[in-house]
């Protein structure tokens, strides 16, 4: 493909298989979902400054900004030969939450908007609806998600576009994203629930193994654990969420995001995707993963 490769990053937003004493070892994987926390905290405060409106953890204050830096890798795993090395890249965005709401729905609610803008790309920004109240964070969502990119830089063999192609179905179905060719047993909102446009990202309260579904019969995603998390943005107490895709992820794919008051906080993100020759005779795997932290995190005045 050509000097740049873009692949879709979602929101929403995937991780690393456990093993240890190798120099190219992936970074440990968090528990699977129904793990006991050891150090669960009891209830996530809510900001007094927030307005009634907006009651639930995440702030979605005008002028709010959040930024996540980290990286993503990715190597082959040929059948009958060792690993190939890692091939890693510096990834990362800001969010800003913008003044003043949308209605994309006439006569539906109100959205609060925020700006992702890449730390490569500053010219592509994406922009994200958001409502929030004290059952949930939700998301405004069209059936085929906007992207969230990535860069590659060089030529890279047409097995590996196939296979960043996949990872790029699989990171924006965990957000709850829909594509053209991807499965899906996508079923109707419950009344009362999150409108036909909206994900929900969080569903208030946020206690440990309590499960919800992001899209309706499409994705799930359950509260591992409540854990304080030290990062460069300051200390916060966050919910550590495991997402499952049903008809996307294989068994040893899996993505965990961490949740706070800036929002997102942390992401770890694993794939493998089948690497195939060019008759389409597979020949082996990829391994992909992609892990990100908050390190900045400035309040509206």
């Amino acid at each position: 493909m050509g000097p740049i490769l873009r692949i879709a990053l979602v929101s929403l937003s995937f991780v690393a298989l456990g093993c240890s004493g190798r120099a190219d070892a992936p970074i440990t994987a968090p528990s699977r979902p129904n793990a006991v926390a050891v150090n669960d905290v009891a209830g996530i405060p809510v900001d007094a400054r927030l307005t009634e409106k907006e009651v639930g953890l995440v702030d979605l204050s005008p002028g709010r900004v959040t930024r996540l830096e980290g990286e993503w890798r990715m190597r082959e795993l040929p059948d009958g030969g060792p690993p190939g090395a890692w091939e890693t890249h510096p990834n990362g965005f800001v969010r800003t939450v913008q003044p003043g709401e949308e209605t994309p729905v006439p006569g539906g609610p109100a959205y609060r908007v925020e700006h992702e803008v890449p730390l490569d790309d500053p010219a592509n920004v994406i922009v994200d609806l958001w409502r929030q109240d004290r059952s949930g964070l939700f998301l405004y969502q069209e059936d085929v998600d906007a992207p969230r990119t990535l860069h590659v830089s060089g030529v890279r063999s047409s097995a590996a576009q196939r296979a960043l192609t996949i990872i790029e179905q699989k990171r924006a179905a965990a957000r709850g994203a829909l594509f053209a060719d991807m499965p899906t047993r996508r079923a109707a909102a419950a009344p009362g629930g999150p409108g036909p446009h909206e994900i929900t990202l969080l569903r208030y309260p946020l206690h440990p193994n309590a499960s919800w579904d992001g899209r309706p019969g499409f994705n799930v995603w359950t509260v591992e654990a409540k854990e304080w998390l030290d990062t460069d943005a300051g200390r916060f107490q966050a919910a550590r969420l495991h997402i499952v895709v049903p008809d996307a992820f294989g068994p040893d794919d899996y993505a965990i995001t961490w949740w706070a008051e800036p929002g997102e906080v942390k992401r770890h993100y694993h794939f493998l995707v089948p690497m195939t020759d060019m008759n389409g005779v597979p020949i082996g795997m990829f391994e992909f993963e992609e892990t990100l932290e908050v390190t900045q995190y400035s309040r509206a005045s």
